[in-house]
């Protein structure tokens, strides 16, 4: 049996432990205001901008899945934490790292976009690029995984169904299934890999206009379908080649229209 860390307990963390914990005899998680998870072993308080002492066991593999948070006023903030963070864990003593990072980091060019594509100049896009070259620098093997949209279970994407236009309908959305991100964390931790320290995509195949997939979940939820504008602002697609192609990965969900969720909004 193995052992893992968990730093940041939220949506994506806690869907992994659910499905995956009896791969562990040793679950380490984090959250900023209970010490009580479901299937812990242990559990810390920590919180990415204020605590800077806290002494972390030893594992075998450790996944962050601390978001970064849009209403930061100073998005350095972020990767400054990431950096303080990796200073408290035995970061080079895990067999693999797993980092959650995000596909916005690309920037929108009427084009697609792969590992190796440039990245946005916001500060935000910089901030997130220390996050991940931190991570990367500091293990001995990591995994930063650039995730789209993140929906599924109970993220239904609702806020947008109840207004009465969508914008931007002809565009094309990148999103993925929670379930597939936590599989895809699991065949990254479990399965043999040659390549050390990469970053991946980790997106749907397909990418619908806003316009089919909204559509696809009105019909789903039983809504009535919302007025679609069109535009001719730029867009991107997100390739996940080297999820599927290289590690061999097999999406659950290839397109966004096949999506499912836990709960009828």
């Amino acid at each position: 049996m193995q052992s893992i860390t968990m730093i940041g307990y939220g949506f994506v963390s806690r869907l992994f432990i659910q499905k995956y914990h009896h791969h562990f005899n040793k679950i380490i998680t984090t959250t900023r205001s209970s010490c009580f998870n479901e299937h812990s072993t242990q559990s810390l308080n920590f919180d990415l901008y204020t605590t800077t002492n806290q002494t972390f066991p030893t594992t075998d593999f450790c996944i962050i899945t601390i978001p970064f948070s849009r209403s930061l006023t100073n998005p350095f903030a972020y990767s400054d934490g990431i950096k303080e963070l990796i200073k408290q864990l035995p970061i080079k003593s895990y067999k693999k790292v797993i980092f959650t990072s995000s596909t916005s980091i690309y920037p929108i060019k009427n084009s697609y976009v792969n590992e190796t594509s440039e990245l946005d100049t916001t500060d935000r896009a910089i901030a997130l690029h220390n996050a991940e070259q931190a991570i990367m620098k500091s293990s001995r093997n990591s995994f930063i995984l650039r995730l789209s949209g993140i929906c599924g279970h109970t993220r239904t994407s609702s806020p947008k169904l109840k207004q009465q236009i969508i914008e931007n309908s002809n565009l094309p959305v990148n999103l993925i299934h929670v379930d597939d991100i936590i599989d895809a964390m699991n065949h990254l931790l479990t399965k043999p890999t040659s390549q050390k320290n990469n970053i991946i995509n980790v997106t749907s195949s397909e990418h619908p206009t806003r316009k089919e997939y909204y559509t696809y979940l009105c019909k789903l939820f039983n809504l009535p379908t919302p007025q679609f504008k069109e535009s001719s602002q730029p867009f991107k697609k997100v390739s996940n080649r080297l999820l599927t192609d290289t590690y061999k990965f097999k999406l659950s969900h290839q397109s966004p229209l096949t999506f499912d969720f836990s709960y009828d909004t």
